[in-house]
């Protein structure tokens, strides 16, 4: 397929408030970043891994990387020759090369993730890389299934090309909601993900990553919470972040800052982009990175609260009407649903050739019940 040509490039030097969105390696350079890379195709679902996948326009490697961040995801990462194959066949009729997500702009020669993450897969084609022109950023080739479909090459930062963003999937619901009665909110937790799918998730439930306004609802999350995966430790994403303005934390939510439980020398920043906040198993805070790894094999898990109004309707008793035949008995029955045998509700009632209306009261917590009205004999 002929790509289009590329759009003007513009120059992008990265200032203090644009640390959060790229590797350390790449803060101190000044690239030719094409514009703004339109969405080729996506999202593919690779249903081995359960990881979408997108096309992206013409740019250079770091321009697709800030677009890649922008559909909250990184270029692709590729973890088994598996993956590696399917990536070459799903895309080889789009694009002949493209770039994915490996850089040695840190350490010549030293290959690393774009995400931080360790991985074992490489997959570079024979005598490649070769760094001719000072190449510290990977593209896939997909040539033909014969020859070169799938290798990787090492090319330079002015390069315009196609790039492949992976995207992992938005985190699962496993509970809720649950009523905080302490304040009215509801609340989710998700499965284990980064702090952006999990804030993603909470916005696409009508809500946002937990605001913890006291400590008594600081306790009440951990306790609710804190022990679902026992005896596994989680660490418990909330809506604190000082994404944007380093050391100015505010709640995604919008709220004020009424409350904090910061651990002891938090938040430090540590590891250089700690823009997410975090409760430890003690209930304490952490400032954490949105893809940092961790020492000890901790899931991460969502609290979504939803603060919207919940109705809560309580009847205490049932109006029935119905158009009654004089000198005829009407005899009230109840159920409890399908499958439950009706019974006589009261005593029957005497038709006078007109509406006919009684009360039926309903106690406090008392179940579902249906009512019916029949003609007697």
């Amino acid at each position: 397929m002929q790509a289009s040509a590329p759009p003007a490039p513009i120059i992008i030097r990265p200032s203090p408030n644009m640390t959060h969105l790229l590797p350390r390696a790449l803060i101190a350079l000044s690239l030719s970043v094409a514009a703004h890379a339109d969405v080729l195709l996506g999202p593919v679902r690779n249903q081995a891994n359960g990881q979408d996948y997108y096309l992206l326009a013409p740019t250079s490697w770091l321009g697709a990387e800030i677009e890649a961040q922008r559909l909250d995801g990184h270029l692709a990462v590729i973890e088994s020759a598996a993956e590696n194959q399917w990536i070459a066949d799903t895309f080889r009729s789009l694009a002949p090369r493209f770039w994915i997500g490996y850089s040695d702009a840190l350490v010549e020669g030293e290959f690393r993730t774009v995400d931080g993450r360790p991985t074992t897969f490489k997959n570079f084609a024979r005598n490649q890389p070769d760094n001719i022109g000072n190449e510290d950023y990977v593209e896939m080739l997909t040539g033909t299934p014969t020859l070169d479909n799938g290798v990787w090459n090492d090319r330079n930062e002015v390069t315009v090309l196609h790039a492949l963003v992976k995207v992992a999937p938005l985190p699962d619901v496993l509970a809720g909601p649950i009523r905080n009665p302490a304040n009215g909110s509801s609340y989710y937790l998700l499965s284990d993900s980064f702090w952006h799918r999990a804030q993603a998730k909470a916005r696409a439930l009508g809500g946002n990553l937990a605001t913890v306004s006291s400590e008594e609802e600081n306790a009440w999350i951990l306790s609710t919470f804190g022990n679902w995966a026992a005896p596994q430790p989680v660490l418990l994403w909330v809506g604190y972040t000082d994404e944007g303005q380093e050391g100015s934390f505010h709640w995604i939510s919008g709220e004020a800052n009424r409350y904090s439980n910061w651990r002891g020398g938090e938040p430090n920043n540590g590891l250089d982009g700690e823009d997410y906040v975090h409760l430890w198993p003690d209930g304490t805070w952490n400032d954490y990175g949105a893809h940092a790894p961790v020492g000890i094999q901790h899931l991460r898990l969502g609290v979504v609260e939803i603060d919207r109004p919940v109705l809560d309707v309580r009847v205490t008793e049932v109006e029935l009407k119905w158009n009654a035949r004089f000198g005829k008995l009407y005899q009230v029955q109840e159920s409890l649903g399908a499958g439950s045998e009706w019974v006589d509700s009261g005593q029957p009632h005497l038709g006078k050739d007109s509406f006919l209306t009684i009360k039926v009261p309903v106690p406090a917590e008392s179940p579902s019940r249906l009512f019916r009205v029949v003609e007697l004999p």
